[in-house]
């Protein structure tokens, strides 16, 4: 399933104003509104996150700004036993500004390999519409949205008091629903675990060529097996979100503006929000990916030589496999960039709209709306992203590590046949194409 899809925001219907539905997929262009007056439809993407506006300076800076708090993602009554395990957050970006790995075999270590503590935490998985869930907190991309777009509310006291009772009544709830399907999906994952580790150091478990593949299948079904048991309930979910999200609309209508309503509250939450985006180059991401790409599938047309020049053993195997597990946390890692992409691009046209500082309430509305999905896409992918970037140099070394074993395996080899004039030719010609492939 594609994770490239998005979701969108549908707010009309036959002159009706509708709560925004960001939970259906194939999302229309948000350009072709650019420099429209805001008091026309818009059609948005999906997905969530947070933003921190502590010691922000606003140029307007009306004193009740004052009152949005930053520092709390959720309601004074979240249940915090639901994030106890969340794992600690990586380095932002820390993988794309550090050097490139040597690729040398005194360079990498393989004493006693031990299974990293969540060596999946990069996956994601998305169904045929689009819908995505991540194996880590918060999972599903609408509930950082819930988050975001509460800063907004919270300006409307009004309205702040009836969304913190909506949200302890079925965003909690939920939250502790999705929760406790991760969680039972704990001993597929930790067998999918173990098996990629026994795939990926095969001689430290005893493992031939000839139990690879019956190895590898088992790899297959285990994948599927915990897929499965992570998207269990995922409709129900969605669902249950959609109309949490319906009962957000509803919930600002208790607003106290109709036709004035005083836009400085989204002209200072945009302001952070263009700020932040614009912190990150997403070119660092797209260079990254698009290199390590190339250098893989240049690996992988290698690895195909050597089995036909030389021969197969389980390292080639191991090769084999990581390239393929590596392909596929790339294209996860495309998927979330595109987002990085769009969603940054969504938030600086919302800059370049000339917003008045009064309008209808129903355009305050979308304004929040609006602002918060954008940039709650943004965010979540920003961080998915930087989780399997450090996935990835993470198996960088250890297919650097696979591929000195195989250099030392061919060395041994020429060894061997000293006296075969065109063996020891084919040999270093392959070993050559190794060190290019390294420093592709």
């Amino acid at each position: 399933d594609s994770l490239n899809e998005s979701d969108k925001f549908e707010y009309t219907n036959g002159g009706k104003e509708n709560p925004p539905n960001f939970f259906s997929s194939n999302v229309k262009a948000h350009n072709k509104k650019e420099g429209k007056k805001y008091e026309q439809n818009l059609s948005l993407p999906d997905n969530t996150s947070f933003v921190t506006v502590k010691n922000y300076n606003y140029t307007r800076t009306p004193s009740h700004h004052a009152y949005i708090r930053r520092d709390n993602t959720h309601t004074n009554s979240t249940n915090n036993n639901q994030i106890r395990n969340v794992p600690k957050e990586l380095n932002p970006r820390e993988f794309l500004f550090t050097p490139k790995n040597q690729i040398s075999a005194s360079l990498i270590q393989t004493n006693g390999p031990v299974a990293p503590m969540d060596i999946l935490r990069y996956l994601d998985f998305s169904n045929s519409s689009g819908q995505i869930i991540s194996t880590v907190y918060p999972f599903y991309v609408q509930m950082s949205y819930f988050a975001e777009i509460k800063y907004y509310i919270t300006y409307h006291y009004e309205a702040k008091k009836n969304y913190d009772e909506a949200y302890n009544q079925s965003v909690n709830p939920l939250m502790s629903s999705i929760q406790n399907q991760i969680n039972s999906c704990v001993p597929k994952k930790a067998a999918l675990e173990k098996t990629i580790f026994v795939l990926e150091y095969p001689e430290n478990h005893n493992i031939n060529l000839s139990n690879y593949e019956a190895k590898y299948n088992e790899y297959k079904q285990q994948l599927d097996a915990y897929k499965n048991c992570v998207q269990a309930n995922m409709k129900s979910y969605t669902d249950r979100m959609s109309k949490f999200n319906e009962k957000i609309y509803s919930i600002l209508n208790s607003v106290k503006c109709t036709d004035a309503c005083e836009t400085d509250t989204y002209e200072i939450m945009l302001e952070i929000y263009v700020e932040r985006v614009k912190e990150v180059n997403h070119n660092n991401y797209v260079n990254y990916l698009s290199t390590l790409k190339a250098s893989l599938q240049l690996g992988v047309t290698l690895m195909l030589k050597v089995k036909q020049e030389i021969d197969n053993n389980v390292t080639i195997s191991a090769i084999n496999f990581l390239q393929e597990e590596m392909l596929d946390i790339i294209t996860i890692g495309e998927a979330h960039t595109g987002k990085i992409i769009n969603g940054k691009e969504n938030v600086l046209k919302l800059q370049n709209n000339n917003i008045p500082s009064q309008v209808p309430l129903s355009t305050l509305k979308k304004l929040y709306f609006d602002s918060a999905n954008f940039y709650a896409t943004y965010k979540f992918s920003l961080k998915r992203a930087d989780t399997t970037t450090a996935a990835l140099k993470e198996k960088e070394k250890l297919l650097a590590n696979l591929y000195n074993k195989l250099i030392t395996y061919v060395s041994e080899k020429i060894d061997k046949n000293l006296d075969s004039l065109y063996f020891i030719s084919k040999s270093e010609s392959m070993i050559s194409e190794f060190e290019d492939t390294f420093k592709a």
